[in-house]
Order: C-alpha cells, then structure tokens, then sequence
C-alpha cells in the first residue's frame, strides 16, 4: 500500500483475511492444551473473526467508503480497516457473550470424568519455547502457592485450636495436598525450562523459584503438623485458659503479620516490603526465645503465669516452636527475593 500497489478495494478483503488466518495458529496450538478452557478461547476466537467477515462482506463496499473517509493516506487505511473491523467485531458480538459462552461448553464438553482434582493455574508447557514467558508463569504459580497457604492453611491455624471441630483440619490437610501437587508440578516445569537456552539472569531466576516453592511446601507442611496438634488437644480433652492462648496469640499475630507481608511483596515485588520482612525478624526470635522460657519454666518473667497442666506445657511447646519454624522459612523467601 506504501507503495501505492493496492486499492482500498483490495486491502478490505486482505485484511478480513488475515483475521481469519492470524486464529489459525491459535486453534491448531490449543489442541495440544491441557485445560478445557484454552480449546474453548482459541475456538471461540476463530467463530469471532470468521462471523464478523461474513456479516461485513456485503457491506465491503460501503467499509471501504467509510475507510477512505477515515484518512488521505493508504497506508493509515490499513490500519485503520484493521482497527474498525475489530470494533465493529466487538460491537457485534458483546451483547451476546453468554449465549456464545454456554454454545463453547456444548461443543467443546469437558473430559469423562472431569479435569484432573488439581490443575496448574498459570504454566502451561506450550511456554517453555519461550523462556520469558514462562518464568512469568512460575512466578504467578508460586503467587499463587503463597496466597493458597495464606487463605487455606495459615489463617485457618487459630480455628483448629480454638473450636471444637475437625473440619479446619480436614481443609487444611487437603489444601496441604494441593499445594505438594502444584509444588510438584513448578519443580518439573522447571527442570523441563533448565534445558532450554536460557540467559545466566534467567537460570539465576529458576533456582530462586524452585527455592522459593520449596520453602512455602516446607510451610505447609509444618502448618499440617500444627492442626494434628489440634486435633490431638481434641481427643485428650486438652484446653488452653485464656493466658495460654495469650502466649500463642502473640507469636501468631507477629508472624502471620511477617507472612502477609511476604505475600504482598511476593506480588509487587515492593523491596521495601521485602526489607520489613527481614528487619522485623529479630523481634520474632526475641518473643520466641521468651515464650519458650515461660512455658518450660512458668516463671512470670514474661509477665505470663505459670502453666500447671504438663499437657498442656508440651502443645503449647510444640505449637510455638511450629510458628517459629514458619517464621525461619518466610526469612529465607524473604532473603532470596532480596539479593
């Protein structure tokens, strides 16, 4: 068109065309994909383009009227048959999303016997071509690990102590099995990316992944091992009074503060979150030492009381010295993102 070789005329059905064409590589890719929903999108991407090229092509014409209209200069035209074609895709098929939606999940149904019980939600191995891509996946992976241990594990630790039901650790027990499972899964992705041709910055990037996932799977774990102690509590009939839950109350409070901090820097990779993190873990070492003090001695140092019931001495023990595993394992994350 730069070169004046082509009309308006023939430039409204090339670029139709290349529409069409440019879904091709989408739909041939997706049949490769794991998840239901990438076969749906590419199909659906294809319907988009290849109906909006049917309904425009008795009107070609009159598009190519507006088109000139539009701009003096062939080469904008192009651009611009490009950019109105799309609105006036969008337009057209917008109000009917959900009927074209529910259309999608009759032609493409999902597998006999469902999708697999846990999925990865972000990498997928079509990425592992192209290795920027698909670090970008391994950190919204790992993300998501965080904030699943944070939602479904970590906040949900007081409950298992505090109410008299098995049910906080049955969710607990089973969201740990999720996270191993998609740990699993980054570990595998990565090893498959280490093969790939990668810059000395990105395999630098790939260990600190495989490390950061590693320890967040560590954290389940011991959180895992912190709702059995509920549930033990629960079949011996053991109680805390409130001064006990005070002891375990104000480790918990400092380090589910220092794990949603790491949380948010995991997501914005804010330095300054990363910074807090670190500098307030000395103060996490400080009441730990003290509490372990208190509750092996029962001396009111700590401005505690005594705890008279041995039982009761051995969980509370075994409940902090949890908390503070956790606390070692969010400094080392901590440590990692901050180099």
């Amino acid at each position: 068109s730069s070169q004046g070789l082509l009309s308006i005329e023939a430039i409204v059905p090339l670029v139709m065309g290349a529409h069409i064409g440019g879904t091709m590589t989408t739909l041939i890719s997706s049949l490769g994909a794991e998840k239901i929903d990438a076969k749906r999108v590419a199909l659906a991407n294809t319907i988009y383009r290849v109906f909006a090229a049917i309904l425009l092509f008795p009107f070609f014409p009159y598009f190519a009227r507006l088109i000139e209209w539009s701009s003096d200069e062939l080469p904008r035209q192009v651009a611009n048959t490009h950019l109105f074609s799309a609105i006036f895709m969008v337009i057209i098929f917008l109000p009917f999303n959900g009927f074209l939606a529910k259309m999608l999940m009759k032609i493409v149904p999902k597998r006999k016997g469902g999708d697999k019980e846990f999925s990865p939600k972000y990498i997928s191995k079509s990425a592992l071509e192209l290795p920027v891509v698909a670090l970008t996946q391994a950190n919204q992976e790992v993300r998501w690990l965080a904030h699943n241990i944070l939602e479904n594990m970590f906040q949900l630790i007081p409950r298992v102590f505090s109410e008299k039901s098995l049910k906080w650790s049955a969710i607990i027990e089973k969201s740990e099995e999720e996270v191993y499972w998609c740990y699993g899964q980054i570990i595998n992705y990565i090893t498959l990316l280490l093969r790939k041709s990668m810059t000395r910055q990105q395999i630098i990037e790939c260990n600190d992944i495989q490390f950061i996932a590693k320890e967040l799977e560590y954290m389940a774990d011991k959180i895992v091992v912190m709702s059995q102690y509920g549930n033990k509590m629960q079949e011996e009939k053991i109680s805390f009074n409130e001064k006990d839950w005070d002891i375990f109350q104000e480790l918990y409070m400092m380090v589910s503060g220092n794990y949603l901090a790491l949380v948010n820097a995991l997501d914005s990779r804010d330095r300054q979150k990363i910074e807090e993190v670190i500098s307030t873990h000395p103060e996490v070492m400080k009441v730990h030492n003290k509490l372990q003090i208190n509750i092996m001695t029962g001396l009111p140092e700590c401005d505690k009381v005594k705890i008279d019931n041995f039982e009761n001495k051995n969980v509370l023990i075994d409940i902090v010295n949890g908390l503070f595993t956790i606390a070692e394992h969010i400094i080392n994350i901590a440590k990692v993102m901050r180099k």
